[in-house]
């Protein structure tokens, strides 16, 4: 029997929980999804989660991705056991393109979640007015509205010109309350679209890393080497993510670095 109903799938979840003797909490941390986004989807608020997501929970919920996504009513047993093996492959690598889109996001994003400034303009064209997301308890679409036309594609200086400081500052602050790692994160999961592919936030993210010399580069090699160049971590053209006290330097950072560095040496070379 299929469970189709929202309120009937969530009580399923709550059951299949507490047989397993875990608490939101903790399945909320298996899951790296918050409580109360798990307590809606149990509580028939959220409707039937994404097969997205029923893959991260079949583990720990000790259930069959299959099971899940039969009750769950994506699949029904018309279905063939070679048509379930790949829709299972659809959906996991679904998940692994999710997966990258967050830790990329996570990683030129502050320790509080907040990307710094000189990138939002390049964080709205990637993910703006795409992704559902919220501003307290309204749609974020007012803001990005005006977003888009008023401020996307004008200079700082144009905005002063325009704008008052402090209302620049108030649309900076609300910026970041819409569009942080956390709303981004919960914005992707969520996301149902079609005329943009989860590859195409994959591609414009890198870009927009590569634009700003943050792209993550992957060493292989877990020891560091004994020997370092600090101007080849530093030069604007590296492909590492570089942070001071939990901010991320972006290229005029690690240009008035080495300018500095540059000064301080040469005049010890005196």
């Amino acid at each position: 029997m299929l469970l189709l109903n929202a309120e009937d799938f969530g009580k399923y979840l709550r059951k299949l929980r507490s047989d397993r003797g875990l608490t939101l909490d903790q399945l909320a941390a298996m899951v790296e999804l918050s409580k109360g986004y798990l307590s809606n989807i149990e509580n028939g608020r959220r409707g039937i989660p994404s097969p997205e997501l029923l893959g991260k929970l079949s583990e720990p919920l000790g259930v069959e991705y299959e099971e899940l996504m039969i009750q769950a009513g994506y699949w029904n047993n018309r279905f063939t056991d070679e048509d379930r093996v790949l829709f299972e492959d659809i959906y996991q690598h679904y998940w692994e393109i999710n997966n990258k889109i967050i830790n990329l996001v996570k990683v030129i994003a502050d320790d509080d979640g907040i990307f710094p400034d000189y990138l939002h303009k390049d964080i709205f064209k990637v993910f703006g007015m795409w992704l559902p997301l919220s501003e307290g308890n309204h749609p974020a679409y007012p803001f990005e509205e005006m977003y888009y036309y008023d401020f996307l594609n004008k200079s700082d200086d144009e905005l002063l010109d325009e704008y008052s400081e402090s209302t620049v500052k108030e649309v900076t602050e609300r910026f970041n309350n819409i569009y942080n790692y956390s709303t981004i994160k919960k914005g992707i999961i969520e996301y149902k679209g079609h005329k943009k592919d989860r590859e195409d936030f994959l591609n414009e993210l890198i870009e927009l890393m590569d634009k700003h010399g943050l792209t993550v580069k992957v060493n292989e090699d877990s020891n560091l080497p004994l020997q370092i160049e600090l101007d080849q971590i530093l030069d604007s053209s590296s492909a590492t993510s570089v942070r001071y006290k939990g901010k991320l330097l972006g290229p005029d950072d690690r240009a008035r670095i080495l300018g500095m560095l540059s000064v301080l040496f040469d005049e010890k070379s005196h």
